[in-house]
């Protein structure tokens, strides 16, 4: 079952979010200001998301978010069935709560899967006022906690929990894809020393 609420106002927007604290078992699709945003509930079934009209171009100056509930006992899994938005204009940013822009897609992606450590994620489609292309279809689902997350001492899990990376090739390069060690590939001050010292090796 799903449920459709248009909001009118910013004060709309604050009352219903503060109700929304308790997860309900329908989906509800909230339009405000221009944007939609679906809240979802994530089950034991594969659930699909595709732009609008997907396959066919989706339409210019879209603004969607979708925010999925899953469980504290899962992981959540997104798959990259097929990509294709305007490139640096069209994006696709997937994250949590706390970080939305996790991990950011434009142009053409070749189909990839990985999984996100929360009880949360948000999808967040925007196009913005030219140009549209056939657009995506992403499948999310849950998966159990039963995956060996070790790697060689050299290495470091990064991209999908399925994929040990050698650290040297993920460290400190602006991308955000070590999740399993809290993106710690990523953490300024690290960075900032490392390439502090990288520069004194190159003198």
């Amino acid at each position: 079952m799903a449920l459709a609420i248009v909001l009118h106002s910013a004060h709309d927007m604050y009352l219903f979010m503060q109700s929304f604290i308790v997860i309900i078992s329908i989906n509800i699709t909230v339009l405000f200001a221009g944007m939609e945003v679906q809240y979802v509930n994530l089950t034991s079934e594969v659930y699909a998301i595709s732009s609008p009209n997907y396959p066919s171009d989706y339409d210019n100056d879209l603004d969607y978010t979708w925010i999925l509930h899953g469980s504290a006992s899962h992981n959540i899994l997104i798959t990259i069935v097929d990509f294709h938005t305007e490139r640096n204009y069209d994006f696709v940013h997937i994250g949590t709560h706390e970080d939305p822009t996790l991990y950011t897609f434009t142009d053409e992606v070749s189909p990839i899967e990985f999984t996100i450590d929360s009880e949360e994620i948000h999808i967040r489609f925007t196009s913005d006022v030219s140009v549209t292309t056939r657009g995506f279809r992403l499948e999310v689902s849950l998966v159990n906690f039963t995956i060996d997350r070790t790697c060689p001492e050299t290495q470091v899990l990064c991209h999908s929990q399925f994929e040990c990376v050698e650290m040297v090739d993920v460290l400190c390069n602006g991308v955000k894809e070590c999740e399993f060690i809290g993106y710690q590939d990523e953490y300024s001050d690290m960075c900032s020393m490392y390439i502090y010292v990288l520069n004194l090796t190159q003198i």
